[in-house]
């Protein structure tokens, strides 16, 4: 199974699944039973921590914007809000520009 979600949520919504786990679009992996995941090391340089730190003060001026900070990613929802949808793409695109290293998956009223 692959997903967006981290394992350990994988596991919480599966837990009798022993199969493997791809989480966090595959920066995650489990290969054998619950317990034995293994993550990707932290891409992207120092645009994460860039990215959390622009999110601190853009977040406020868009209200019913939903963050979610996975470790290895983070995503923007907007399902509640698709008025959003262009604002979200800019603030990515001009993170973007400053840590060129990050990647921007897009997704149905998300951007990771």
């Amino acid at each position: 199974i692959v997903s967006g979600r981290r394992i350990a949520g994988l596991e919480r919504l599966l837990p009798s699944f022993d199969g493997p786990l791809a989480g966090v679009h595959g920066l995650e992996v489990r290969l054998g039973g619950a317990g034995s995941a293994v993550a990707a090391e932290p891409g992207g340089g120092d645009g994460l921590e860039l990215m959390r730190a622009a999110l601190a003060s853009w977040i406020h001026q868009h209200p019913g914007l939903t963050i979610e900070d996975k470790g290895l990613a983070i995503a923007i929802h907007f399902r509640s809000r698709p008025e959003e949808a262009e604002a979200v793409d800019a603030f990515a695109e001009a993170v973007l520009a400053r840590a060129p290293d990050l990647r921007v998956q897009r997704g149905k009223m998300v951007i990771e």
